[in-house]
């Protein structure tokens, strides 16, 4: 299964020198990671989730952790941290806000600017974890 989550940032593009895409991706790498959920009903899930807005915040789909019991924040450097409970949800777009036990980790700015068509987007895909 290849995880991936589809960002669009233009202030990485802005720059009087435009980063490349092997240069964005190795900037944006560190704050990405995956979600390793247990639900109520027995199943498991994964899913691509991002750091973002204030330390201990993770951004993912709700279809990933809804009815989740347990979950965990898996980096591609293989580091794991607990996820410790939903903070916000957004049903309609399927958005889910994790509290995360990661502390002084570097945060993805969330762009203020509409998408447009044209855009340049990046898909980001996570190593796999090896254990």
């Amino acid at each position: 299964m290849v995880r991936t989550f589809v960002l669009a940032y233009d202030w990485l593009l802005a720059k009087s020198q435009p980063l490349n895409a092997e240069q964005i991706y190795q900037k944006m790498l560190p704050s990405v990671g995956t979600i390793v959920v247990e639900k109520d009903d027995g199943s498991s899930s994964m899913g691509t989730a991002f750091l973002a807005l204030k330390d201990g915040y993770a951004v993912t789909a709700w279809h990933v952790v809804q009815g989740a019991v347990s979950a965990s924040f898996r980096f591609s450097t293989k580091e794991e941290v607990e996820v410790v409970g939903l903070e916000d949800k957004d049903v309609k777009h399927d958005l889910a806000l994790l509290k995360t036990r990661t502390v002084g980790i570097n945060l993805l700015p969330l762009s203020s600017s509409q998408v447009k068509v044209g855009m340049k987007a990046f898909a980001i895909e996570i190593p796999p974890c090896r254990t």
